[in-house]
């Protein structure tokens, strides 16, 4: 999980403090999904921008087993994502489901310019473009939605 919260070669932007709202993360108590949402960014916004990793708070909660807890952006690296698939010698992840959304419509060649993910469009990794643009890779991705 640590190269995906930090940015990378595929995600440059990332790293620059740009952070999504919501994080889809797998519960270490019961292995299902929990959900992790920044404190201080409204409701309807899918990214923004902040100054300082340390400060920012994020709720993590579990609505199957009731774990939870408060952690910044740092302390949530320990967490594995939620969205995330080998396929092709690639491994594939996102933040949430409205940006496998959006990489899924990427790599259809299906961009809705208005996407709240279209930010990050020149972001994407490449050869997950190249490499997954094939019906039954798609379907993967798709099913993990």
């Amino acid at each position: 999980m640590n190269n995906h919260m930090l940015g990378s070669s595929s995600h440059a932007r990332y790293g620059h403090f740009h952070y999504p709202r919501v994080v889809a993360l797998k519960c270490p108590g019961c292995g299902q999904q929990m959900i992790a949402t920044n404190l201080d960014c409204p409701a309807g916004y899918e990214h923004f921008w902040d100054v300082d990793p340390y400060r920012g708070l994020w709720a993590a909660v579990c609505p199957h087993c009731g774990s939870g807890k408060e952690m910044n952006w740092e302390q949530m690296k320990d967490y594995e994502l939620w969205y995330k698939l080998s396929l092709r010698e690639e491994e594939v992840w996102a933040w949430n489901s409205g940006h496998l959304a959006f990489i899924i419509q990427k790599v259809e060649k299906k961009v809705d310019k208005a996407h709240p993910w279209a930010y990050f469009e020149a972001y994407l990794n490449k050869s997950w473009l190249v490499k997954l643009s094939q019906e039954r890779y798609i379907n993967k991705l798709k099913a993990l939605l």
